[in-house]
């Protein structure tokens, strides 16, 4: 049988209407693909601000738990695991449930009095008076029996919290689960190498069949429905997480592609069988979008800019009107930029900027952060491109900077510079106009020019050692080491001297073929960051 049946002019209709209907290029007005992808999704039913909320499955539910509850819904698997007196005794993916079976499991083991949790063949005597519950992680040290079975008990009442939350959200993770022969369960995580060893009879792999999949869910879902409040709602995702290795032979991208494929499949069957569950496509927007962008340098994890941002749609289209705090979000994402930038991060600095993109319209301070990024990184003809976003009276003299220094970096020295010397008129004591107004003399090689600004801003900013550091180069400019140096030495004695001003001197030094006192430069040099001990690291090679 079909899984869907739509009639024919009704199917005609919805290509002709849906807006989605056809897949996007990139000659399209909005390119949903790239970097970030953002498919489109009809919300069945609505979110209330503030509204008890439970989430369950993967560890991707735990980066939607967070994001849920910083928007001020009452996540209650978060809060009440923050309150729980025993809170020494968890970790944070204690909560985490990988496999449909496992889901199953804990709604049984909270709502159903036949099936409760037998700590006979759940809890494993490890080693004498040592136990540990084998469906929780390995990195759980085993303890004492009454404190492995209290550590369960309080995991079956957060469950059990489910019943009064209108809405839960599920999150499927995998397919390939080990199965307990002795409960006749399957576990939520691959058991201890020293139990399968001690048990050789006792456990097995198992990877679930579609069949398999779709029948524990229609099992979850009616326990709910007997257990739970009538109005309950269910968000069902799919994690985009995927499998860290596989037991079962195959190399672990195609075993991986199987899995998702399986509850992807499985998630949508689900979806058109009940009114009250909805599919939000997370994974879609996760495996579909650039690799660069959404995922770390692990390759498993997701970016906290992509969860932000389907997090952010997906409440805005399950609440009507919702409040958006965007002040303190830019506030977030700029302190993170920042950060990363100092570090040399430029690319995941980028990639956290990225999906607020389509809000620089409606957000001048965001838009000139982000043009400054863009300018910073090289990124030119998005740093143009976002410009006339600007109203033509923002920021003052900042917004001039921000045409100049996009002048600067398309060539045009003498524009930026001129540009710049109209701002360093009217704003004289604004230390980063003489700064640009310096780099832009220094372009047009107008060295005299460039040193004038420099006296400037170094009278603005007298505790700074920068405007020595830019005198220096001016002075390298035009041959002159020794004024060079003596600016170099000025910067490192300024108050505000950091790591930096001690390796672009140690770099000065070895052109200048110095090497000794290169030597002894670098060796004063205590790195703040990855950043800073790689370059330590590559000019120390030279003084070796």
């Amino acid at each position: 049988m079909p899984a869907k049946i739509i009639p024919g002019p009704a199917a005609v209709e919805n290509l002709k209407t849906s807006p989605h209907s056809g897949w996007p290029s990139r000659a399209d007005a909005e390119n949903r693909i790239e970097p970030f992808c953002k498919p489109g999704f009809e919300p069945g039913f609505s979110l209330t601000p503030g509204e008890k909320v439970f989430t369950i499955g993967s560890c991707f539910a735990r980066n939607i738990e967070k994001a849920l509850a910083s928007r001020g819904f009452d996540v209650v698997t978060r809060r009440i695991l923050e309150e729980a007196e025993t809170t020494n005794m968890f970790r944070a993916n204690i909560l985490n449930n990988y496999g449909v079976p496992s889901i199953l499991n804990e709604f049984v083991w909270a709502f159903d009095e036949n099936h409760s949790f037998d700590p006979d063949v759940n809890l494993f005597e490890l080693f004498p008076g040592r136990f540990t519950d084998i469906h929780l992680p390995a990195s759980i040290k085993p303890a004492g029996f009454e404190e492995t079975l209290e550590r369960r008990k309080v995991i079956t009442q957060i469950v059990r919290e489910a019943a009064e939350c209108r809405i839960v959200v599920m999150t499927l993770g995998l397919i390939e689960v080990w199965f307990d022969k002795t409960s006749g369960l399957y576990l939520n995580y691959s058991p201890r190498r020293a139990l399968v060893a001690k048990n050789p009879d006792r456990f097995e792999l198992h990877v679930l069949s579609y069949g398999e999949t779709i029948a524990t869910l229609h099992k979850i879902i009616a326990l709910l429905k007997t257990s739970c409040r009538e109005d309950q709602k269910i968000l069902l995702t799919v994690s985009p997480v995927p499998l860290t290795a596989t037991y079962s032979g195959r190399d672990v991208l195609v075993a991986n592609a199987v899995s998702k494929s399986v509850l992807r499949a499985a998630a949508d069957e689900i979806v058109n069988a009940y009114d009250h569950i909805d599919y939000f496509p997370s994974y879609e927007s996760v495996t579909l979008s650039d690799r660069q962008a959404a995922w770390e340098d692990d390759q498993r994890h997701v970016e906290t800019a992509l969860i932000d941002l389907n997090i952010g749609r997906m409440i805005d289209a399950y609440i009507a009107h919702a409040p958006v705090d965007r002040g303190r979000d830019l506030a977030t994402v700029k302190a993170q930029a920042q950060q990363l930038l100092a570090e040399n991060k430029r690319k995941k600095a980028m990639r956290l900027l990225e999906p607020l993109r389509e809000h620089l319209k409606d957000d001048a301070e965001l838009a000139g952060f982000y043009i400054e990024a863009c300018l910073d990184v090289g990124r030119v003809e998005d740093a143009l491109a976002a410009l006339p976003l600007l109203p033509g009276n923002w920021g003052g003299w900042r917004r001039g900077v921000l045409e100049a220094r996009a002048l600067l970096a398309t060539g045009d020295g003498n524009a930026a510079s001129e540009l710049l010397a109209g701002l360093a008129a009217q704003h004289p004591r604004q230390g980063v106009v003489w700064r640009w107004l310096a780099e832009a003399n220094v372009a047009r090689e107008s060295y005299a020019d460039a040193l004038v600004a420099v006296k400037h801003w170094s009278d603005v900013d007298r505790n700074s050692g920068a405007p020595m550091k830019m005198a220096a180069k001016v002075h390298r400019a035009t041959g002159q080491t020794d004024k060079a140096d003596a600016a170099y030495r000025a910067a490192i004695d300024a108050e505000d001297s950091d790591q930096e001003f001690l390796l672009d001197y140690a770099e000065f030094l070895i052109s200048d073929k110095r090497l000794d006192d290169a030597k002894l430069c670098l060796m004063s040099v205590t790195p703040e960051n990855k950043w800073q001990a790689e370059r330590l690291g590559n000019l120390s090679i030279f003084t070796a």
